[in-house]
């Protein structure tokens, strides 16, 4: 696995962890409580560092994580150039960002912060919870539960290996992106998912499996 990748200008910041032990780990979920409280712990510090940065984005599956096989999160601002001067001006790939916005359908669902998974989110802002808190409930239910509407199983290896690609490189049949808008408050100001066009009713899909299982 290879940090390379071929990621499009998002006008983004790419964030990963480096200390972990599971070297086979390709989501967040995966890592060890130790090396995740590290790097949740430093991430805070760079959100605190930057006025502009708004939004956490955790991608989940190989194609929009674009070729990368390693844990990792983007951080947005809701205008690039004020990230891009917050880091230092040109640190940024500024080129034409919609270019990573092509071919997909963002949802919001802000419905998701009903589940008991999410619950602290509606309690605690999101930058207080990486500071202190243990977010691995919610990377799991995000990677499973809400999807397969079945509480134990795994989306990111065999024989439920549907979604996520496994650390050999089989592609994903279904990616996505989960975007956490306002990181500072409680609840944060949005929630959405975003998925290839193609993917979009298996999406629908879950969500509507997800809210039936709720009530």
């Amino acid at each position: 696995p290879g940090w390379g990748g071929l990621h499009p200008p998002r006008g983004s910041l790419l964030l990963r962890p480096f200390m972990y032990s599971n070297c086979h780990a390709i989501h967040l979920h995966e890592i060890e409580l130790a090396g995740l409280q590290l790097f949740h712990r430093s991430l805070a510090r760079t959100i605190q560092s930057l006025p502009s940065a708004d939004t956490l984005v955790i991608p989940f599956g190989s194609a929009l994580k674009f070729g990368h096989k390693l844990p990792f999160v983007e951080l947005k601002g809701e205008n690039p150039s004020e990230l891009d001067a917050d880091l230092g001006t040109g640190a940024l790939d500024l080129r034409d960002v919609k270019q990573g916005e092509m071919c997909t359908e963002t949802i919001e669902v802000n419905d998701l912060l009903e589940h008991v998974a999410m619950q602290p989110l509606s309690t605690r802002s999101l930058c207080d919870l990486l500071r202190d808190g243990d977010l691995r409930e919610i990377y799991t239910f995000l990677a499973t539960e809400w999807l397969f509407g079945v509480e134990g199983d795994s989306l990111i290896r065999p024989p439920s290996a549907l979604f996520v690609s496994d650390s050999y490189g089989t592609p994903s049949a279904f990616s996505f992106e989960v975007e956490i808008q306002g990181l500072r408050t409680a609840p944060p100001k949005a929630i959405r998912l975003r998925v290839q066009r193609r993917d979009l009713p298996m999406l629908q899909e879950a969500m509507q499996r997800l809210f039936k299982k709720a009530q």
